[in-house]
């Protein structure tokens, strides 16, 4: 049972201030001209999360001031992060536990060929950017905010063996010791939370894993570390290797797992049994000469032992700093773990729904700023989803605007009368999937996230219609 705690909204409804100016309320970029300016582009990608900049920005005036902004050399990814981070500790107030899911994406575009400053992806053919965000998810499943974004422009891939060599501070792989660290320094500000840092098997990593126990015996609330094992590593104490040692363990319990779609595969229900353990795994062999110590750890393996035929099975060798001492345990940190595909959807959302890679912009340095404010926008809209879904009786004005939620029962009522009663946050989600192509159906469930952000396209341009015709007279301007 997950204790209920306090929600993630109360106490940052600033009076009359829109969402944005909320969300970048403590923003300072060295010029209020460029703090105001950076609310604006926040607003017009929100209203128009799939439009060029500018189409998005409405006219060529605002577009050019767009450009500037991204171009100027006060801007900066952290900058633009800063106030949304300083958001995001507001709605994790009264949490006892959020992790901070940590994840890769590669940006491409190779089909940008005029673009300055872009590095490698995959291969040589390929050039784009690298984004790395932690985005913060409660345990409820929704996600309250970005605390890190590191966006790198890979200079040169070079061989396995050369990359396996270089020192941590050097790899690429840094990212996700990166990622603990910003987890640690956010954690040391709200010693009331517990953190746990999620990772999938690339983050399977030595120095992440040391560092993270190093932590442990000397701050009571260093974040603890939850990853899915990528290497069968040597365990010290049998003689043996992960995997087997796991797998001769007694089976503690069976649970069912909700697995996602993926693919052309269904969503589907698996059970998976159960095994926890403490290990003692050593350092990875190549790195003999540097004298590393064994580390101990508990790892829980979920293995799936009869799928589905023609499904990959279910197979999770966690690996945490976290006991795991009954089945208890295991279950909350397997619970935890399928939490990760948060991310998966945030990803989903920043491409298709934002459709980063379409941006066309000179310089890697100005797509790094968009892309910045894009990441928050991707955030804030499936905060909207998953918030609609796992708190539906909300009121609407939570996460809406008076006027839009006034604005989108005139037009589907076809009424200039507005409600008696404020609308629940399930019915404006319901709503705004519809204006998306969502039918609504019985059998159909809640509006995916593309009905979703097309509806919202949508709500932009029904709401600034009935602004226009329901304010007072007094204050319409012209020209």
């Amino acid at each position: 049972m997950v204790k209920e705690s306090k929600k993630p909204w109360e106490g940052i409804e600033e009076e009359g201030l829109s969402w944005a100016e909320r969300e970048f309320i403590s923003a300072n970029l060295g010029d209020k001209r460029l703090n105001k300016r950076m609310i604006e582009i926040a607003k017009a990608f929100m209203n128009k999360p799939e439009a060029q900049i500018p189409q998005a920005a409405g006219n060529w005036a605002r577009a050019k001031g767009a450009y500037r902004f991204f171009d100027h050399p006060k801007v900066s990814v952290e900058k633009i992060l800063e106030p949304h981070r300083e958001a995001t500790a507001r709605r994790i107030k009264g949490q006892d536990v959020v992790l901070t899911v940590q994840d890769t994406s590669f940006i491409d575009y190779t089909n940008h060929p005029a673009t300055e400053g872009l590095g490698l992806l995959s291969d040589e053919d390929h050039q784009g950017l690298i984004i790395h965000p932690t985005l913060l998810v409660s345990q409820e499943g929704i996600p309250l905010g970005l605390i890190d974004i590191k966006i790198l422009d890979r200079e040169s891939i070079g061989t396995k063996s050369e990359r396996r060599h270089r020192n941590i501070q050097d790899k690429e792989s840094r990212k996700w010791l990166d990622s603990y660290r910003a987890t640690a320094r956010f954690g040391l500000q709200h010693p009331g939370t517990h953190f746990v840092n999620v990772g999938d098997r690339e983050s399977d990593v030595y120095d992440v894993l040391a560092e993270a126990l190093n932590h442990k015996p000397h701050e009571t609330h260093a974040p603890d570390i939850l990853v899915r094992a990528a290497w069968d590593r040597r365990v010290e104490h049998e003689e043996s290797y992960l995997w087997p040692y796991m797998e001769s363990q007694a089976v503690s319990g069976t649970v069912v797992v909700e697995v996602p779609r993926r693919a052309k595969q269904p969503a589907r229900q698996a059970h998976v049994t159960i095994r926890y353990a403490q290990v003692k795994i050593k350092a990875p062999r190549y790195r003999g000469k540097e004298g590393l110590d064994a580390l101990t750890i508990w790892a829980v393996y979920a293995h799936e032992n009869k799928p589905p035929r023609g499904t990959e099975p279910i197979s999770w060798m966690l690996l945490t700093t976290m006991p795991v001492l009954s089945f208890e345990d295991a279950l909350e940190k397997v619970r935890w773990y399928t939490l990760r595909w948060v991310i998966e959807v945030y990803f989903k959302v920043l491409k298709s729904g934002c459709r980063i890679e379409e941006r066309q912009l000179e310089a890697a340095h100005r797509l790094k700023s968009c892309l910045a404010i894009d990441s928050i926008i991707a955030w804030r809209i499936l905060f909207l989803t998953m918030i609609g879904r796992r708190l539906p009786h909300l009121p609407a004005s939570v996460v809406f605007e008076e006027y839009e939620w006034k604005a989108l029962y005139a037009f589907v009522h076809q009424t200039p009368q507005t409600p008696a009663k404020e609308p629940s946050l399930n019915e404006m989600i319901l709503e705004i999937g519809k204006l998306g192509g969502f039918l609504g159906r019985r059998s159909d469930g809640a509006p995916g996230i593309t009905c979703l952000w097309r509806g919202m396209w949508r709500l932009t341009d029904i709401a600034a219609t009935w602004k226009l015709f329901n304010q007072p007279l007094n204050e319409v301007t012209y020209g």
